[in-house]
């Protein structure tokens, strides 16, 4: 029997860009458009989604001395959250990057980034734009699809979850 098991705090590190991406036609360098690396000791406007607490923590940090560590999680969709609605144009292309691992003693375990958007006349929906595995052992970087904006006319948040099933 699969049962979901989200009692891990989870440590992330987003150097969280939110990234145009360029079309493949074109040679440009990514701009980045959302960074946070929590070196000012806040949270950066980074939220708790559900019952997930988030605190500034030097026990882990991808660089500097600071990560955002996230306690608390009682269901899968539980963690860190941010408003990304006034950063993104729509028909633009973003690329989202984090810097993801696990407290010390916690076993490896699939992280999921998801988009959270409500289209003109619709329903809200999830859309997972990141997922890996992640360890306590090393800062894991879930491989990002590019996601053009137009397919997501309003998108409002984008949040870490994960789901482990044994």
């Amino acid at each position: 029997m699969n049962r979901v098991r989200t009692t891990a705090a989870l440590l992330l590190c987003v150097a969280a860009s939110l990234l145009p991406a360029a079309p493949h036609a074109q040679a440009v360098d990514p701009v980045v458009v959302m960074h946070s690396d929590f070196e000012d000791g806040t949270t950066q406007g980074w939220f708790g989604r559900g019952a997930a607490a988030l605190s500034v923590s030097t026990e882990a940090a991808h660089a500097g001395v600071n990560g955002l560590r996230t306690t608390g999680r009682t269901a899968t969709w539980n963690g860190p959250g941010r408003n990304v609605l006034s950063t993104v144009q729509k028909a633009a292309t973003y690329a989202i990057e984090a810097h993801v691992r696990l407290v010390a003693g916690q076993a490896a375990t699939a992280v999921h980034m998801t988009m959270q958007r409500t289209p003109d006349g619709g329903s809200t929906v999830f859309e997972r734009v990141a997922s890996s595995t992640v360890t306590d052992a090393a800062w894991t970087v879930p491989p990002s699809r590019p996601r053009a904006s137009s397919l997501s006319p309003r998108p409002t948040r984008w949040s870490t979850s994960r789901v482990r099933t044994t």
